[in-house]
């Protein structure tokens, strides 16, 4: 796993007052005010991700957090990560995402932000981990891959 370039400046868009904020790992503010959004996201992570695991790996730095805004309300929240793999493959990985108030019209506007970042890290192509829905809102991803897992 790759530490993203942390920058001052914010990635947004005024189309349809939607912004979407990268959050600086020492705004403690900001983070904890966004908890409820990480925990709905981690509703669906089966267990592999919590709010105090997110909020601890986003202060070390080994993943960015990003809020959404419709004009002045965040609407959401999002995790990411950077990975580069054996291949040399950069992804630029969307870990967990929660939030409320998110049609798709605003959900594609948002991605069309978070490839923009991607692209700029140099990522040669972006992810979403979650739940089979997503392929509805998205329809231009491919399934790479699906998950099977067996509770011990």
């Amino acid at each position: 796993m790759e530490q993203a370039q942390q920058s001052e400046e914010s990635v947004s868009s005024s189309s349809d007052e939607i912004a979407v904020w990268a959050v600086h790992p020492d705004d403690d503010a900001i983070r904890e005010g966004v908890s409820h959004w990480l925990s709905k996201g981690c509703e669906y992570s089966g267990g592999r991700a919590h709010v105090a695991g997110i909020l601890e790996s986003h202060y070390r730095g080994l993943c960015q957090m990003w809020v959404v805004c419709a004009g002045v309300d965040i609407i959401g929240v999002m995790t990411t990560e950077i990975t580069t793999y054996v291949s040399g493959k950069k992804v630029f990985k969307i870990l967990t995402s929660g939030g409320g108030n998110m049609n798709p019209e605003r959900a594609r506007r948002v991605m069309d932000i978070m490839e923009d970042y991607g692209r700029e890290q140099g990522c040669d192509a972006i992810s979403i981990e979650g739940r089979p829905g997503w392929k509805r809102v998205y329809p231009e991803f491919d399934e790479i891959y699906r998950v099977f897992e067996k509770e011990l």
